[in-house]
């Protein structure tokens, strides 16, 4: 069953789990816990590396999604999902350094 959003499109994999439920809390969420713990304290490694990562997603991962037929981007642009990942990085970055503060 296709489900449509405003902005992508997925196949869901069961009536109860959706697509984006596995990939956001799958490789996504720990990849980013990962890179997070690996370069925490050098803010340039992060960043670089989470551009890396998220851009190999953003321009290889959702294509190949695509043609399986599992999701596809609809009237979000693959540069600003992109700009999403950077910022929830960017987010979670500032979360981590404001709690090591305090």
């Amino acid at each position: 069953m296709q489900k449509k959003r405003k902005w992508w499109w997925y196949e869901t994999l069961h009536p109860k789990v959706s697509w984006g439920f596995p990939l956001i809390l799958g490789p996504y969420f720990i990849g980013t816990l990962w890179i997070l713990k690996w370069t925490y304290g050098s803010f340039v490694k992060y960043i670089t590396l989470n551009l890396i990562v998220d851009s190999m997603f953003t321009y290889i991962l959702v294509d190949l999604l695509k043609k399986i037929g599992i999701v596809s981007l609809v009237r979000l642009k693959k540069i600003q999902l992109l700009f999403i990942f950077i910022i929830d990085a960017l987010l979670l970055y500032s979360f981590q350094f404001l709690k090591e503060k305090i």
